[in-house]
């Protein structure tokens, strides 16, 4: 089998982190020879996934903090010309696995994976100068790739009509769920609202803001809400809960940074929710889906409509109408719902293991 390299910036715990460790573990297994490229392991004091990875996959951390320290790096890396397969797991990365591809090692087949939405991401993502060159490059390079990984068919559409992607070259392969996230059937939660993500503006957080506001108001009984997250909007998100937590008596927060059981919180739930501006594929729903808590996300682009069974395992809430979205959270409060996801791993696993043996 070719050395399979898949290459993320860390592997600090995250939605795109977890994913790669899902497929190195599962293309390992079935006997691929995998080798996973980071800028760096970790951080200090991040939480990481490295103790999840199958011993045999070989770790390769080039200790830079960007793309062009990486490339030019990696050039210098006689290691670079064993590569076979590189899946790469953003569009930044897509530019350096292609610059390594006609620069140094023509044999390298590059699969590209997005993370979010593509063209919402070139857009909204903070740069400057940076951002300019990267979009320009994205622009013109994205579509070089060999093949192409969407995680859902809206992201799809929107990497073919965008960026130029040839369609037959993009296989739409869903988030796999992490095997540690499993079905507990509780039936005495004490979490009523989780949420659970990047506490950035691409988060939606002031809508998250306003549909607690509502929630509370229009919810007679005592609602308790726990954020696991991190990120820029984290003391205006803490703070604008602390100001509720002091004005209505009926409830209560709690903010988790990060945390390595996640599946015990989804199991507490009686509701996760969603209130992004976009996303790509938000594992955060299947997720909660596969522990068995219903979901209520704002049908933005793209993936929420692809996992949600509106009133079957969730709502779908348009136009981000906060007090809709309030509603639908107030039922499941009300009423004990256990849900299942229509999204099955084992699938999604064929459907990779089936792209990088053809690439």
């Amino acid at each position: 089998m070719d050395n399979v390299v898949l290459f993320i910036d860390s592997l600090e715990r995250g939605g795109a982190e977890g994913v790669c460790v899902s497929y190195a573990n599962e293309l390992q297994n079935k006997n691929h020879n995998v080798v996973i490229v980071v800028y760096r392991k970790y951080r200090k004091g991040k939480h990481n996934y490295i103790s999840l990875l199958n011993s045999n996959i070989k770790i390769i951390d080039l200790k830079v903090e960007n793309g062009v320290d990486a490339l030019r790096k990696l050039l210098l890396d006689n290691r670079v010309n064993q590569w076979g397969k590189v899946i790469s797991f953003n569009h930044q990365i897509t530019i350096i696995s292609l610059a390594l591809k006609f620069l140094k090692n023509k044999n390298i087949k590059v699969i590209s994976r997005n993370v979010n939405f593509l063209s919402y991401d070139t857009k909204l993502r903070k740069g400057g100068f940076k951002k300019y060159v990267t979009n320009y490059l994205t622009k013109i390079l994205y579509k070089k790739s060999d093949y192409f990984i969407a995680q859902c068919e809206k992201m799809k559409k929107d990497m073919v009509l965008s960026f130029h992607v040839p369609e037959s070259k993009v296989a739409v392969i869903y988030n796999p769920v992490s095997e540690k996230i499993t079905n507990t059937n509780s039936t005495t939660p004490d979490i009523d609202i989780l949420f659970v993500g990047r506490l950035v503006k691409q988060k939606g957080i002031d809508k998250l803001v306003d549909a607690i506001e509502n929630v509370i108001a229009l919810h007679q009984d005592t609602v308790k809400l726990v954020i696991i997250g991190d990120g820029e909007l984290r003391d205006y998100l803490v703070g604008e809960m602390e100001l509720k937590q002091n004005k209505y008596t009926n409830f209560s927060f709690e903010h988790v940074k990060s945390t390595e059981s996640v599946n015990d919180y989804y199991a507490a739930a009686k509701v996760t929710v969603l209130t992004s501006i976009y996303e790509g594929f938000p594992n955060v729903l299947i997720e909660s889906q596969t522990a068995g808590t219903p979901v209520v996300s704002f049908n933005c682009p793209s993936g929420p409509s692809e996992i949600i069974n509106d009133r079957v395992n969730g709502r779908l809430i348009e136009n981000y109408n906060t007090k809709e979205f309030a509603d639908a959270v107030i039922y499941y409060l009300i009423n004990n719902v256990r849900v299942e996801p229509h999204i099955k791993r084992d699938a999604q696993m064929n459907k990779l293991v089936e792209v990088v043996n053809n690439a």
